[in-house]
Formats: C-alpha cells, structure tokens, sequence
C-alpha cells in the first residue's frame, strides 16, 4: 500500500492490531476542475469583490476539500473522518454493514465522480456517505473484496 498523505490522523485512531487497507477522499478531476473554473471566474472578476469570492472558493477546493472528507478502510472497518477546523469521525465496523449503494447524478457522470453509501444493522439512514469518489463502483468492489477477505 502507498504511504498515506492521512497517516497521522489514522495513527491515531486505529487499534493496535488494526491496519489500514485502503483510503479515498474527493477526485482529483472534480477538485482540479472546480478550482480552475472559479479561479479563471476569479481572475476575469479580480477587480469586483466577486472576483475575491470566487478565488476564495477555487482556493478552497484545491487546497482545503481534499482535507475536509478522508476516508479510510482498515481490515475490520470503515473510517470518515471530516472536518479541519473541528473535526468529526465516524467509524463502522464491516460486521454491521447491512447494504452498500453508489449513487451518481448527472453531474457526477460528467466529472467520473459518485457516492458509496453504507448502511448499517438498526441505522435509520446512511451511516457512512463517501461523496465524490472517483470511479465510485470501482471503489465500491475494492471495498467489498477488503470487507469480504475480513470475514
């Protein structure tokens, strides 16, 4: 497995006997893409205070979205982690996924991008909801083959 860009926030939340097999967080493509719409946006308007805005966005795509959403699989569960300022961590383990669905808009289409939603044993919604995964039935194969070599 490539060195993760997150192992300092997964050090510190897995077991000792607990390792982490795989990691995803938003595409690259979309990131790539929204950044470089808002920030031409940004520069025709440098002059307007939308202009600012818009750069402020672009920005916050590059440089903040892919630290906002990380996801993480270990060999015995699923990991969200989101926020930078303050933070929020969601861990299920496989034993208590009941259902995995992918979801993709028209939009998400366009840009290769969808969602991986967990349900789990007595949740009323999705426990988990990886947003904008590249290739998202791709992953969600890779994900199950992890989940069923757990068992």
């Amino acid at each position: 497995m490539q060195e993760t860009k997150k192992k300092y926030l997964w050090e510190k939340v897995l077991a000792p006997d607990e390792k982490l097999l795989a990691e995803y967080t938003i595409s690259s493509k979309l990131r790539k893409f929204t950044a470089i719409t808002f920030g031409i946006l940004g520069i025709l308007t440098i002059f307007i205070f939308v202009g600012i805005i818009f750069l402020a966005i672009a920005a916050y795509w590059w440089f903040l979205s892919e630290s906002k959403y990380s996801y993480g699989i270990t060999n015995k569960r699923i990991l969200l982690h989101e926020g930078i300022i303050s933070s929020k961590l969601v861990s299920v383990k496989f034993e208590k996924i009941t259902d995995v669905s992918v979801s993709q808009s028209i939009t998400d289409k366009m840009f290769g991008v969808g969602s991986i939603k967990y349900n789990t044993a007595g949740g009323g919604s999705h426990e988990i909801i990886m947003q904008y995964i590249e290739n998202p039935f791709e992953a969600k194969r890779n994900i199950e083959k992890i989940i069923d070599g757990a068992k």
